[in-house]
């Protein structure tokens, strides 16, 4: 993030939907805080058909520069594909306020870390450790996308025999058996999208 956030505005100043809105404000912040740094003119007579409606975000995509954080009241169908193609890191906003850009720039934070988490992750295949030591994390649903030939054993197996650990947190299809055969307390649940969250620790005697 280069610290500049767009706004979907409707006069006289609140949050607009795509084809509501009147204008784009850019903000930027600076040592001040967060100001406006310029305004485009939204095209009044915006059209629905799609090749039309391409042409015209990705006019407003030009006219934006180098920033790529966009935020409105709704952002949909061909103009969010184009946003989502051009690398824009878009959000959808109930109003326009006080505290709204520092929260955009707390999410593309956290946003930023767990990317960079994965990315290692990956690379690794292997669990990582988080900010929290002693707690370790491992998408391998994500990992076995990006990298098939990786075995659930060949990322965890010598995790659980040579490190020290309080917690994995496993995303997962299915809880491996061969994990259920050491001696781990896992804690699962079901997501929405039916994968498996698991908390893992090893059992404590007595």
């Amino acid at each position: 993030m280069n610290g500049k956030i767009a706004i979907l505005m409707k006069d006289p100043g609140s949050a607009a939907s795509f084809f509501d809105a009147d204008k784009i404000s850019i903000f930027e912040k600076n040592d001040c805080g967060w100001e406006l740094m310029s305004e485009l003119s939204f095209p009044s007579d915006i059209k629905t058909e799609p090749s039309e409606l391409r042409a015209a975000t990705l006019r407003l995509i030009e006219d934006m520069g180098d920033c790529r954080v966009i935020a409105g009241a709704k952002i949909s169908g061909v103009p969010y594909t184009e946003l989502d193609r051009c690398g824009f890191s878009i959000f959808e906003i109930e109003d326009y306020g006080p505290g709204l850009f520092e929260a955009i720039a707390e999410d593309m934070e956290n946003a930023g870390a767990e990317m960079s988490l994965n990315e290692k992750m990956i690379s690794d295949a292997r669990p990582i450790e988080t900010s929290t030591p002693g707690v370790y994390y491992l998408d391998l649903v994500a990992l076995q996308a990006e990298r098939p030939e990786v075995s659930s054993k060949r990322a965890m197996k010598e995790f659980f025999e040579t490190t020290p650990f309080v917690e994995l947190h496993l995303v997962c299809g299915h809880i491996p058996q061969w994990l259920e055969d050491l001696p781990l307390d896992i804690s699962k649940s079901e997501t929405a999208d039916g994968k498996i969250k698991a908390v893992i620790s090893r059992k404590r005697c007595g």
